[in-house]
């Protein structure tokens, strides 16, 4: 019969408490691991339906009645050719991001029109919430897990770095931003989260009920409850920042004597808002901190998308660095984002009426 001293039978047990403590010291790491994969999966199938959502609506890019004149024109075409403010061509922005309306209270999209009236319902030039959410907002089922919005310009061909050539055609670009759902939003009692965020309608939920899936505060920054406050407290709106000026342009990617101003890698944003577009309530100030967080998602005016990956004094640190046939900085002009740190950002371009 086999035996073991105390000595040994102490040993394996020790051996065997320090194997069970690797593995639960794994274990979370997994799980993590799993949870980002699958957020990640979430939110490119969610861009992926923005995209396919934002195409389908025939009725955007379908000539509809104006009043006042005899011509019709689509939703997207109006936009594109606005010159007001907001505007795809307005005087200072030609070929810049421009944010569409969003209401704070319920979250709805609509095409800036420009001069343009448009004879049918809201409904046909517009894109509420209910549309946006991913998984949909349906009694029983599960509860929404990212929100999509987007911001557009107009794609125009560069003379120089004062002049820009606008025909007929030019396509929109189109810059799609999923954010995750508010995590500490707290709802009343009996109301479903997919219920709070869009029973906005008449005979709906009171305001004090209702819920925004991302929302901020009165200064702009992230709430993370869902909260429609006071003020500009609400719905948070995609940000449009300027690019400082003020760095050298850029040297050959494959210079001999690279310097160290003309990092790739680093972009410094400006204090002026001359090409800004900034949600009522957010100072230049604040859009600047914002789009500084680590893993923020940044559009620059071309449609390249950068991940922040860190700060090197007033610069944030880009990755993947500003692409070598960018060759001078200013044409590098303007950034777009969201307030809270996007899940995912989809680039895509389309044509209109």
């Amino acid at each position: 019969m086999l035996a073991f001293s105390l000595v040994e039978v102490l040993l394996a047990i020790v051996i065997l408490s320090l194997g069970l403590l690797g593995l639960g010291a794994v274990i979370p790491v997994v799980i993590r691991q799993q949870r980002i994969a699958n957020e990640t999966t979430l939110g490119v199938n969610a861009a992926n339906n923005a995209e396919s959502a934002i195409r389908s609506r025939i009725d955007l890019r379908s000539r509809q009645r104006v009043s006042g004149t005899g011509s019709n024109v689509s939703p997207w075409h109006a936009w594109r050719n606005s010159e007001t403010a907001g505007g795809m061509i307005e005087t200072t922005r030609p070929g810049l991001w421009r944010v569409p309306e969003i209401d704070r209270e319920t979250g709805r999209i609509q095409l800036p029109s420009g001069n343009v009236s448009f004879l049918a319902p809201a409904e046909r030039y517009s894109i509420p919430l209910s549309q946006r959410l991913t998984p949909a907002a349906e009694t029983g089922g599960p509860p929404p897990r990212f929100v999509w919005d987007f911001v557009a310009r107009r794609v125009v061909s560069r003379i120089d770095d004062s002049t820009v050539r606008i025909t007929p055609n030019d396509p929109i670009m189109i810059a799609v931003f999923v954010r995750r759902v508010d995590p500490s939003i707290r709802l009343p009692g009996g109301v479903s989260l997919a219920r709070a965020l869009v029973d906005s309608g008449p005979g709906g939920l009171a305001l004090e009920s209702r819920r925004v899936p991302v929302a901020v505060g009165t200064d702009g920054r992230p709430t993370l409850n869902g909260v429609i406050g006071a003020g500009n407290a609400g719905y948070g709106q995609p940000i449009v920042l300027q690019v400082a000026q003020g760095q050298p342009d850029y040297e050959r990617a494959d210079s001999p004597t690279p310097t160290r101003d003309d990092d790739r890698d680093r972009l410094q944003f400006s204090t002026a808002n001359t090409n800004a577009q900034l949600p009522p309530g957010t100072d230049v100030q604040t859009a600047i901190a914002l789009a500084s967080q680590i893993n923020q998602l940044l559009v620059d005016n071309f449609g390249n998308v950068y991940r922040v990956v860190g700060r090197d004094g007033q610069r944030v640190i880009i990755d993947p660095p500003v692409p070598a046939w960018v060759r001078n900085m200013s044409e590098l002009q303007v950034v777009a984002f969201v307030p809270q740190v996007a899940s995912e950002v989809k680039v895509f371009t389309i044509t209109t009426n």
